[in-house]
């Protein structure tokens, strides 16, 4: 979205003017103590490929127990994203997230735009139910026939006295075009207009003035500098665990930016100091806590988790933890590229449906599948959306009657763009039944010039223009392929569309029963997807270390055979989930090792020393990066995973 910054900016000088009311009548600095968190998505229960095993609704209630004891002045908020995402959410469109906030003592949250995908009806139904306030200013709601309504659940601010420190709320959230027409009539506005009116009538009333804005991690920093008179930005939806704040500077304040990744494994804790004699209001510490294992089950929490478990399983006619697969690796999802989940989900589709061919976008698939035992909820939540509190259904699978000049125009676009097109952010088009040859240095918003696609192949055969396949999608797939054609004037036919009234979930939970053991030789990465050129790749799965040596199974993906290359590995700071996966982790090279020439197919297992004699007990993360002069895709190079170091 847009910032309109220049016809804004004018507005500071007048906002400034205001920033001297104080209502607090102590001289003395004030402590003010803010936790947050963001993008939850309705992870009740810690993510089970989680390495440090962090998260976990009650485990956060303990924590927050534990921090806001003895403190006189502290607030609770969340960035946004806590509902869709998982099976919790359809046991009643995000209510008992609201609840479970109510009763851990949240004192508002944002509205972000896996919020509101069960339509603004639902929303007001759901919404009032709760006494914690969803926040959200850029709203327009004109066209929405209950709009007051809509209003009352979903205010654009709020004002709360902690301890007689005067605190504004303002709240944000974002626009996704894929997503646009869940929320519809209602439309969501420019931010920086909404956040800078609401600053304006906000700041003269308040001590404090907090902005809890669900945006990219770089429009919440822009907002951060722009709008007047803020004084902390609450961030989410980037799912990006920021170890230290990001400081940004406004016209001499300094405005701490904080957001804390995703799934509730973190809690953030800010400590800001209000000076009634000077009126100001500075960033004194924070810390960011793991949810991690070594804490207590908050017993009312857990209790409460339990019966959504009880409420789905009663619904659904079977235990949702029940185990009904085996899986010999870890079905990981990386956006931008080829992974197993996403080749799980496609190939689940094609079975369930017989189809010539499957696609999904990984982007619009769930949470990864764990090494080991699979529960059914880990086969839901491999695609668990949204569900429609009118229908009692999530997703459904059509079948594609489609021609092959559509099928290549389809296949080139998200090829092409990759996460570029007008439906960011979108990433790697997973297929099954098909092989697909493609260009990674073409980059172009157009699907008719400069194809990325050069070839692809149905049943083992190049794919004939005016033929026709059935191809298997999910309605969310389905969705972005219209507004892509719309959007970009590809003119592509949907009209030969049979809706099969099979839930995604469903093909993916039977599909994982059916095997009964989920293969790497059957998910894991390549034979699906080539680059004309050499393309060394290699994934978390790839890695693996006995004690003594670390071996690296490394592949070439592409067409052409590889020059010589290089394999480098580190380690970070072990026993550190804090520091693990975000820009201040320090890396440590232990090995190195050359890579041979690798024709195309082919693969090679490659040994670097490293033994845990010496080593630290506990969970050490491990970094590989490989090399290769004329290696068309960079971003398969590199994987990361954690070991554990066993006491010796």
């Amino acid at each position: 979205m847009r910032l309109r910054l220049g016809s804004l900016l004018f507005l500071g000088a007048s906002l400034f003017s205001l920033l001297g009311v104080n209502s607090c009548q102590s001289s003395d600095p004030i402590e003010l103590r803010i936790f947050h968190t963001n993008d939850i998505h309705s992870r009740f229960r810690g993510a089970k490929t989680d390495a440090f095993g962090y998260g976990g609704m009650a485990r956060i209630s303990t924590l927050l127990q534990q921090l806001r004891k003895d403190i006189p002045r502290s607030l609770t908020l969340d960035g946004g994203d806590w509902s869709e995402g998982s099976w919790y959410f359809s046991v009643d469109a995000g209510a008992n997230m609201l609840k479970a906030f109510d009763m851990m003592g949240y004192d508002a949250v944002g509205l972000g735009n896996h919020d509101f995908l069960a339509g603004p009806d639902a929303m007001i139904r759901y919404f009032k139910q709760s006494t914690v306030p969803v926040l959200a200013a850029n709203l327009n709601m004109s066209a929405y026939l209950r709009s007051e309504e809509l209003r009352k659940v979903v205010p654009s601010s709020m004002i709360k006295d902690v301890g007689g420190v005067k605190v504004g709320i303002i709240g944000l959230t974002t626009f996704q075009l894929l997503y646009d027409s869940y929320i519809a009539p209602v439309k969501i506005t420019d931010v920086v207009e909404a956040a800078t009116e609401q600053a304006q009538l906000l700041r003269s009333q308040v001590d404090v003035l907090v902005l809890i804005s669900h945006n990219d991690l770089e429009i919440n920093t822009e907002l951060a500098r722009v709008v007047p008179g803020l004084d902390v930005v609450i961030s989410g939806h980037s799912h990006k665990k920021l170890y230290h704040p990001l400081v940004v500077q406004n016209a001499g304040r300094a405005v701490p930016v904080v957001e804390t990744g995703e799934w509730g494994k973190f809690l953030g804790d800010l400590t800001l100091e209000l000076d009634p004699k000077q009126k100001t209001v500075r960033m004194k510490k924070y810390e960011l806590h793991a949810v991690s294992s070594d804490l207590a089950e908050d017993p009312r929490i857990l209790s409460w988790i339990e019966e959504q478990d009880r409420i789905l399983s009663a619904r659904y006619g079977h235990d949702v933890h029940e185990v009904m697969a085996q899986s010999e690796f870890t079905l990981s999802r990386e956006d931008h590229q080829e992974s197993p989940l996403g080749n799980l989900a496609a190939r689940a589709y094609r079975v369930a449906t017989g189809a010539d061919l499957a696609l999904e976008e990984i982007s619009l698939t769930g949470f990864a599948i764990p090494q080991g035992d699979v529960t059914y909820m880990d086969l839901h939540d491999v695609v668990p959306h949204i569900y429609n509190p009118d229908t009692g259904k999530e997703w459904e699978l059509n079948v594609w009657d489609a021609q092959g000049s559509d099928l290549q125009t389809v296949v080139n676009v998200f090829y092409i763009v990759n996460g570029l097109m007008p439906l960011a952010p979108l990433g790697w088009l997973s297929a099954d039944g098909a092989e697909i040859t493609w260009d990674p240095g073409v980059k172009s918003q157009s699907a008719s010039s400069a194809p990325s696609v050069r070839s692809i192949r149905v049943g083992g055969k190049p794919i004939s223009l005016t033929a026709h396949y059935k191809v298997a999608l999910s309605d969310g797939l389905l969705l972005a392929v219209r507004l892509a054609s719309e959007k970009l004037n590809l003119r592509i036919d949907l009209s030969r569309m049979n809706n099969t009234h099979i839930e995604a979930w469903q093909a993916v939970a039977s599909y994982g029963a059916q095997m009964g053991r989920l293969k790497r030789e059957d998910l894991g990465v390549g034979g699906r997807a080539r680059t004309i050129g050499p393309d060394l790749g290699f994934f978390q799965y790839s890695m693996n270390w006995d004690g003594e040596r670390l071996q690296v199974e490394i592949q070439n993906l592409g067409l052409k055979s590889s020059a010589l290359g290089s394999i480098r590995c580190f380690s970070g700071v072990p026993n550190n989930g804090l520091l693990h996966q975000t820009d201040d982790q320090v890396w440590t090279e232990f090995a190195s090792a050359p890579i041979p020439t690798l024709t195309p197919g082919s693969k090679v297992v490659t040994t670097l020393n490293w033994s845990s004699k010496g080593l630290q007990p506990g969970l050490w993360p491990v970094r590989c990066d490989v090399a290769s002069v004329g290696d068309q895709q960079e971003i398969n190079n590199h994987a990361e995973r954690v070991f554990k170091v066993q006491a010796r």
